[in-house]
């Protein structure tokens, strides 16, 4: 599974970012729409898992260790002229898969995306009430991580 998406333009409102946010996970959303059981769908957050934006080993530092995931996931989420750059490591798949459909989410869009709007595709398709609770947890522990760390980042300037 191969996807480019980009974003090239910067909102001015609310309603434009979140309309933007949608039309950039379109492409997502419509893989997991295609997956009609839980099977097929644990497969599509492995085959992500597989392109899993790999985030360096010097960089994983307990700081960037996500909290309350099963497996251990290391999500660097930094802001950079304005931008999100996310970063992700984890052994397991599924972990990354699910750490990478975020990452596919939020990456190069204005931090207010992801402290502001859940993930569409996990809201589209109702993804966390199809899968385990432990794996539902992780990506709930993944998305809280990044948040806090993009709060952070823009409390300091």
């Amino acid at each position: 599974m191969s996807m480019t998406i980009s974003f090239s333009s910067t909102p001015e409102t609310l309603e434009e970012l979140h309309k933007q946010l949608l039309q950039r996970s379109e492409p997502l959303v419509e893989i997991f729409k295609s997956q009609l059981t839980p099977s097929q769908i644990y497969e599509a957050i492995i085959d992500l898992g597989k392109q899993a934006p790999s985030l360096p080993p010097e960089k994983r530092l307990p700081a960037h260790l996500v909290a309350g995931c099963q497996s251990e996931t290391f999500c660097s989420c930094q802001l950079i002229d304005g931008i999100i750059k996310i970063e992700i490591y984890s052994e397991s798949l599924i972990s990354a898969g699910l750490a990478t459909l975020l990452a596919l989410t939020y990456s190069d869009l204005p931090p207010h995306c992801l402290l502001l709007f859940p993930p569409p595709v996990a809201s589209t398709i109702q993804l966390p009430t199809l899968l385990s609770p432990t794996r539902a947890q992780g990506l709930t522990s993944i998305l809280r991580h990044l948040r806090k760390q993009v709060a952070s980042q823009m409390s300091q300037k």
